[in-house]
């Protein structure tokens, strides 16, 4: 897991799939219409989301195989939380075509302030959940979540 923000990148080294989707992150305004929009096809692709956070209580936690998840807040304040993958037990069987599954969530949680600007990757192996509120309570967001062929790296 990376927690950081665009403007930090200078002089930071990330690997290719990363840069491009860096690049298509600093072209986006925040205005852009929610939706898929492909970055190099489904291997980097970008989906771009408005919501509400949902409290802060945590029952599962989400992972993937084949992604890697860029989340980036446009605006509102968002809690993401994250915890290793090992020993937590599946709360389903993992979907493999929607590249993801749910795992039940640990007492004990890292929990990462996002806000506007700032983005947090999670690898495969990362177990993650996002939507939550922070201490000012339920708020409304706006996000974009890159997703990056592991293979890539």
């Amino acid at each position: 897991m990376i927690a950081d923000t665009l403007d930090n990148l200078k002089g930071a080294v990330y690997p290719e799939a990363f840069r491009k989707a860096f690049d298509f992150l600093k072209t986006l305004s925040p205005g852009v219409a929610d939706g898929r929009y492909p970055i190099d096809g489904d291997r980097i692709y970008a989906s771009v989301m408005s919501g509400t956070t949902v409290g802060t209580r945590v029952d599962k936690l989400e992972i993937h195989r084949k992604y890697i998840d860029i989340q980036y807040l446009f605006f509102g304040n968002e809690t993401l939380v994250w915890a290793p993958m090992e020993g937590l037990d599946a709360c389903a069987p993992f979907n493999e075509e929607k590249d993801c599954g749910f795992l039940h969530a640990p007492a004990n949680l890292s929990r990462i302030a996002l806000l506007p600007g700032t983005f947090a990757v999670f690898f495969p192996g990362d177990a993650h959940n996002g939507k939550l509120s922070g201490p000012e309570g339920d708020t409304p967001f706006r996000k974009v979540v890159v997703k990056i062929d592991a293979s890539l790296i």
